[in-house]
């Protein structure tokens, strides 16, 4: 009785551990960094010096 009932824990710890290393990663991706991640890649980076250069030249322009 014991021993089924630590096969059974085995497995499911087997089961959450695969699901740890193959599913979530890829719903992670499919989410777009909805969950709040700080180190996704798909975060865009906000460029100050880029954005001031487009502004001079919309003023040269304009």
């Amino acid at each position: 009785m014991v021993q089924e009932v630590l096969v059974w824990l085995i497995f499911a710890a087997a089961l959450a551990w695969l699901g740890y290393k193959f599913v979530w990663p890829k719903k992670k991706e499919e989410a777009g960094c909805a969950g709040g991640c700080s180190s996704c890649a798909v975060t865009p980076v906000l460029d100050v010096n880029r954005i001031e250069q487009e502004l001079k030249q919309r003023k040269e322009f304009s």
